[in-house]
């Protein structure tokens, strides 16, 4: 999600360039039901590309909010992530800024 041609697409779907890293929450289990409504909503498409004989694939990512930083869910469109995960971009390494260790709870509010 670091490469030139994915940052652009974030930076103009979520108005930011995000941080070469990722945080991965596992979900509670109390948090599924609202997983699967999520995936049924608008989902911004980030479009894959082709460079030096590589091919990366699309991916499709929902803005949403960790307190008041301005993140994005990201699927890339390769994998199969289990239902109880999800992989969230910020323009900072929220791990660091939040503080947070692997066993620690954060909320994620979907949308802006």
């Amino acid at each position: 999600m670091s490469l030139g041609p994915y940052k652009q697409q974030f930076f103009e779907h979520l108005g930011f360039e995000p941080y070469p890293g990722t945080l991965n929450i596992r979900l509670s289990p109390s948090s599924l039901p609202i997983r699967k409504k999520i995936d049924a909503l608008d989902w911004i498409r980030i479009k894959g590309f082709s460079t030096d004989g590589r091919t990366f694939g699309d991916a499709r990512c929902l803005p949403c909010r960790i307190g008041t930083i301005s993140c994005g869910i990201v699927v890339p469109g390769r994998t199969h992530y289990p239902d109880d995960l999800i992989e969230v971009i910020a323009p900072v390494a929220l791990r660091r800024k939040l503080g947070v260790e692997d066993t620690d709870s954060v909320t994620v509010e979907v949308g802006h």
